[in-house]
């Protein structure tokens, strides 16, 4: 069985969009960032909705696991206190554009909010 391409591709969506902007994310170049043909990442993702709805779902299950790694325990089993001290230490590193980029359009799109909820 071949590899998957699917994070090979998103790492290159996200490549291209913290270089260029979300305007700058297609299937075109995603492909020449990955190095993948646009059939073989329209094979991965068959829309752009779909793209940008795993790099959230793949952003979002990044800071679920920075926000587990600072509280240092099963966030059920923390308290408030520490569960807001965890998400103050993740949100005080210096977020990239990639990151700002995501947050804003997951505010026009309630399927792309949904992945941080």
């Amino acid at each position: 069985m071949r590899p998957s391409k699917r994070d090979d591709i998103l790492d290159a969506a996200f490549a291209v969009l913290e270089s260029d902007g979300i305007a700058a994310v297609t299937f075109d170049s995603v492909a020449k960032a990955s190095g993948i043909t646009k059939g073989g990442l329209i094979y991965h993702f068959s829309s752009k909705q779909g793209l940008f709805q795993a790099m959230h779902d793949r952003k979002a299950a990044q800071w679920e696991e920075q926000l587990q790694e600072k509280l240092g325990t099963h966030p059920e089993t923390a308290t408030v206190a520490e569960r807001v001290a965890a998400y103050a230490r993740v949100g005080a590193h210096r977020a990239t554009r990639a990151d700002l980029l995501l947050m804003l359009s997951a505010a026009n799109t309630p399927s792309f909010r949904a992945s941080y909820s």
